[in-house]
């Protein structure tokens, strides 16, 4: 099925509550230029590699990582038995959440009364990702395990 990548990214802001003006202000567009992609129906390549990287949303990241390398890493890649979908998607998780300590790590270094909507969203994005590495390792691991198992002869209930 392919992936309508603005209901990703519509849907995206909707979920992190961000705005248009916060985006383009992030991208360094115009607030105009992002209600264009939307009205058009179409977000241009290289923008949308600076949008993964924009846009705090796991759903949409990895949408737009599919769209962009072809590689399967849209959330259904918990359900996948190849331990190479499950590693690709690990992996996206681990850059977004380096990318996000940085942010982090700037809005907990503020009184819990002094920080911003901003603040308490790249916090709570930063939970969200690392929540998601630890889903992403465990299913990896555990397929690794199933596969040397079968490898060994062994049942999974050894």
């Amino acid at each position: 099925m392919a992936i309508d990548i603005i209901q990703e990214f519509e849907d995206g802001l909707n979920r992190t509550g961000m705005s248009k003006k916060e985006l383009a202000m992030a991208v360094h567009v115009t607030q105009s230029a992002v209600s264009r992609w939307i009205e058009r129906r179409s977000i241009p390549e290289m923008t949308l590699a600076d949008l993964i990287h924009a846009v705090p949303d796991s759903y949409f990241q990895a949408a737009a990582t599919e769209v962009l390398t072809g590689v399967d890493v849209f959330p259904d890649e918990l359900h996948s038995t190849d331990p190479l979908t499950v590693y690709m998607a690990m992996s996206g998780a681990l850059v977004r959440m380096e990318r996000a300590t940085a942010e982090m790590q700037e809005a907990m270094g503020k009184a819990p009364e002094r920080r911003s909507k901003a603040d308490w969203r790249h916090i709570e994005n930063y939970t969200t990702i690392g929540r998601s590495v630890i889903t992403y390792m465990n299913v990896f691991f555990g397929l690794l395990e199933d596969q040397g198992r079968r490898k060994d002869g062994r049942s999974s209930q050894d």
